[in-house]
């Protein structure tokens, strides 16, 4: 609640769009529904935290590629 009420008073907009980043359409959409709201989009950063549940070592390098691309 002490979040939400910070993010409340804070200056500027908070949004959340699902988007499933392992699927390019859900990506597409994302973009097109972020410049409908805000006009443009000034910064991206990659932050999704998609991880494998898989020894570093011993997973297999499809898991781990994921990992890096998202």
């Amino acid at each position: 609640i002490a979040e939400e009420d910070a993010v409340k008073s804070s200056p500027g907009r908070l949004i959340a769009i699902k988007c499933d980043l392992t699927e390019e359409s859900d990506i597409l959409s994302m973009f097109k529904d972020i410049r409908q709201i805000f006009g443009r989009i000034d910064v991206c950063i990659n932050n999704a935290g998609l991880g494998e549940d898989a020894p570093l070592l011993t997973g297999s390098s499809s898991d781990f590629r994921n990992m890096l691309w998202t």
